[in-house]
């Protein structure tokens, strides 16, 4: 709605998490803030969507064997439910894992 009224926020560009920094894209925005501008909006964000898809998807298929990062994928704890499982990925992915002091990670 903010985005058809006019307002540029995403926070994959304001804030960037994951890669997207590494990727353009644009931030749909409109003026006229009714339905159709809305609609219009929401149809922008689809093509974004698959325009990002598409360049990592070729990225991936360029990538080089050798040594990769996961960070920030991490598998959900088994003991939660489904809902506090997706909070506990939302958080490592946003803050990252910090190790408890006096522990290390081989």
């Amino acid at each position: 709605m903010l985005r058809a009224a006019g307002l540029k926020m995403d926070a994959r560009k304001d804030a960037p998490y994951s890669s997207y920094d590494k990727f353009d894209f644009e931030v749909p925005v409109r003026t006229e803030n009714d339905v159709y501008a809305r609609y219009q909006v929401r149809i922008e964000e689809m093509r974004q969507s698959a325009r990002i898809v598409r360049r990592r998807w070729t990225a991936c298929r360029r990538a080089v064997e050798g040594r990769f990062s996961a960070r920030g994928a991490a598998r959900p704890r088994q003991d939660e439910d489904a809902d506090g499982a997706l909070i506990y990925h939302f958080k490592i992915v946003t803050e990252g894992f910090r190790v408890p002091k006096g522990k290390s990670i081989r």
